[in-house]
């Protein structure tokens, strides 16, 4: 996904809830290590400002279809 970011932000990253969680997180490419768990749940990446690129990889469950719940509304 691209990611527009006015400062550095702990953005929220699609995932967990029991339904899917990414092994793997990049930004720009590079391998993400600076992941941490919000209060209420949520995975948050430590993103500077900027325009980024950020990939999320990991195994699909063994289900036809799957929803990946977005925790913040695409704009």
């Amino acid at each position: 996904m691209t990611v527009d970011a006015g400062a550095a932000v702990a953005l929220p990253v699609p995932g967990g809830g029991g339904v899917w969680t990414p092994t793997r997180i990049t930004l720009d490419g590079k391998p993400l290590d600076l992941l941490r768990r919000g209060k209420d749940g949520p995975l948050l990446a430590a993103v500077p400002p900027g325009r980024h690129s950020v990939g999320l990889m990991g195994p699909l469950p063994a289900r036809a279809q799957i929803e990946i719940p977005l925790p913040l509304r695409a704009g």
